[in-house]
């Protein structure tokens, strides 16, 4: 199960970075290969912990931002210290 979740994550960031501003039903789109209630329950995740915000638009129709901090890290490296 922990490793669905990550892919889950991964995938959902990863479309999130290349339009980080898109509908929900744009992201349920992207990615079809997981079951619609995985995808729900890990946007629900991924928004209490602040890495993407969701937003009622209109009734029924909800926008996602993906916030800052997980834009920058898909282009900044961090220093390794070995």
């Amino acid at each position: 199960m922990m490793s669905r979740h990550l892919t889950v994550s991964k995938q959902i960031l990863e479309v999130m970075r290349r339009t980080p501003d898109c509908r929900l039903d744009d992201l349920v789109l992207s990615c079809k290969r997981f079951p619609l209630q995985v995808l729900l329950s890990e946007v629900s995740r991924l928004s209490r912990k602040n890495q993407l915000r969701l937003t009622l638009a209109s009734t029924g129709s909800f926008t996602l931002q993906l916030l800052s901090e997980n834009c920058r890290s898909r282009f900044v490296k961090s220093p390794s210290f070995e």
